[in-house]
């Protein structure tokens, strides 16, 4: 299916599809469809699927949302991959060590969902929030810190995030993500 969009190509639910089932074959398509300059993740409207793989229900089921994960800690991080692609329909499409590098990634992945850390190097997390809202404003946030004050939580709803977590608390991270990423069907 082909639909035109001023010469740009990528239909959303392609684009989750093809990225998730055939990456490495359509990854440069994708790619090439963004463009270095383009100051979201928001894909264009269409992408021309070849004849014979147009994809059909079966392939639907593998469709799964992607995470990105931005925190400093290499073992944060790692557990949260573990706690989360628990559930099959979460896959962390992946990880940022600072606020800066969460931004250039949501650029490029595109991401369903963004969890950040408060208190990282280089940007903080409300700074990579205010940013992230800006440029790819139907991305949910998460705020994940190791502080809960409900100032904190003020702070994190007034930069654009939908809910502050505890890193005490991580079943809350998973309800949370339950509560922003509803379920297929």
């Amino acid at each position: 299916m082909l639909r035109p969009n001023g010469g740009k190509a990528v239909d959303l639910a392609n684009h989750i599809l093809f990225a998730s089932v055939q990456c490495s074959m359509y990854l440069p398509l994708l790619l090439s469809a963004y463009g270095e300059d383009s100051p979201s993740c928001r894909p264009p409207s269409a992408v021309e699927v070849p004849l014979g793989e147009q994809p059909g229900k079966a392939c639907e089921a593998l469709v799964t949302y992607s995470i990105l994960i931005a925190d400093d800690s290499a073992a944060l991080r790692r557990a949260m991959r573990t706690w989360l692609e628990q559930n099959r329909d979460w896959k962390v499409c992946g990880e940022a060590v600072n606020g800066k590098e969460a931004i250039e990634k949501a650029k490029l992945l595109c991401p369903d969902l963004i969890i950040l850390d408060l208190s990282m190097p280089v940007m903080n997390g409300f700074d990579a929030a205010r940013e992230l809202k800006r440029i790819v404003p139907a991305i949910p946030l998460l705020m994940f810190t190791n502080y809960e004050t409900p100032r904190l939580e003020k702070d994190a709803t007034a930069v654009g995030c939908a809910a502050l977590v505890s890193k005490s608390e991580p079943r809350f991270l998973l309800e949370s993500v339950l509560r922003l990423l509803p379920a297929r069907g």
